[in-house]
């Protein structure tokens, strides 16, 4: 694993803990559950997520990101000159509302803890201090994030009930309230700021709903072959040999380094915007049906792309769906980021 991938996975770890998700019965408390699940209320989780959690077509290449990495931390408004002292233990204040620097001290030390555990890690390398330096602003960013969320959903006049709240922790402690406890303990929470944590993703679910639960179920979409390859220079010789009246799919076939599409011709079935990385669906929906593109930089390489037909009213897979709608309140939050006035306290 590289550095940006255990980044990544801490923070979806962390992003499970404070999300409220059950205890799994076959887990140590003292270990990141090995197989959260959701919270039982949650229809919908608001919670900018990694590509793990989304859901995707099985056409879809592992190489193509979706268009936004998670492992990108989010750019926060300029940092505002406060007209007043912040209270005291404050990491961040976000519109006025203060992040309590306890609480943003004690998730860091989750997540770096599980970071450090983690074969090969040197926390004294100059790396490893700037992984960490990082997981500690992704974990400050996502906590901006959770506070963003609980004040639309107050604009919005969602409230969740106590007697919900704790039905939903009843759920979770099942019948071993002792070892949940625990769990609480090893993950740096205490029931105050868990139900404070699960009450928040309560009704961001309920928001999230709101704000992406409506989009379009038959969109435009794109049928699209690519070939994906290493180096620019195999990639002209590739299109070359296109030029020169070559099959794309008999190309892909024996060129491409994407395994999953390469056997089939570089096929990679219909998608709709949203999905892909920005220059390979620019690309893909600027073609006309039977048109080549030229060569297509993405961070996994150079990419060549046919556009095999296009459908300007499409129904969108069951499996798709979650993975748009977290990309529509993805944008609704990242205008809310935009429009909120940030403080950062902390480094």
């Amino acid at each position: 694993m590289t550095t940006r991938q255990y980044l990544t996975w801490i923070l979806l770890v962390l992003l499970i803990l404070l999300s409220g998700c059950a205890l799994p019965e076959s887990s140590s408390p003292t270990e990141p559950p090995a197989q959260p699940t959701a919270l039982p209320a949650a229809e919908a989780d608001p919670t900018p997520a990694a590509p793990a959690q989304a859901a995707t077509a099985p056409a879809i290449p592992t190489p193509l990101p979706l268009a936004q990495s998670p492992t990108e931390t989010p750019s926060a408004s300029p940092e505002a000159v406060p007209t007043s002292a912040p209270p005291p233990g404050t990491a961040a204040l976000v519109g006025g509302q203060p992040i309590s620097l306890a609480e943003y001290e004690a998730q860091v030390a989750v997540a770096q803890g599980y970071y450090l555990q983690q074969p090969g890690v040197d926390a004294e390398s100059e790396a490893g201090k700037v992984a960490l330096a990082q997981l500690r602003r992704q974990v400050l960013d996502w906590m901006i994030d959770q506070v963003l969320i609980e004040q639309a959903a107050i604009r919005e006049g969602i409230m969740v009930p106590d007697d919900q709240v704790e039905a939903e922790i009843q759920k979770m402690q099942g019948e071993d309230e002792t070892r949940f406890n625990q769990w609480l303990v090893a993950n740096g929470l205490t029931m105050e700021s868990f139900k404070k944590r699960l009450r928040i993703e309560m009704m961001g679910a309920i928001l999230s709903e709101r704000v992406a639960g409506n989009i379009p179920t038959s969109v435009e979409q794109v049928h699209v072959r690519h070939i994906l390859l290493s180096t620019e220079e195999e990639c002209n010789d590739v299109l070359a040999q296109l030029e020169a009246g070559s099959d794309f799919a008999t190309l892909a076939k024996s060129a491409s380094l994407d395994q999953t599409s390469a056997p089939q011709g570089g096929d990679l079935g219909f998608f709709p915007r949203g999905l892909m990385a920005p220059e390979f669906e620019e690309a893909a929906f600027s073609l006309a049906p039977g048109e080549v593109s030229g060569l297509i930089k993405t961070q996994f390489g150079y990419h060549i792309l046919q556009v095999i037909e296009n459908d300007p009213n499409r129904e969108v897979p069951a499996e798709i769906l979650p993975a748009l709608r977290q990309q529509a309140f993805q944008r609704w939050l990242e205008s809310e980021r935009a429009n909120a006035t940030i403080e950062l306290l902390v480094e």
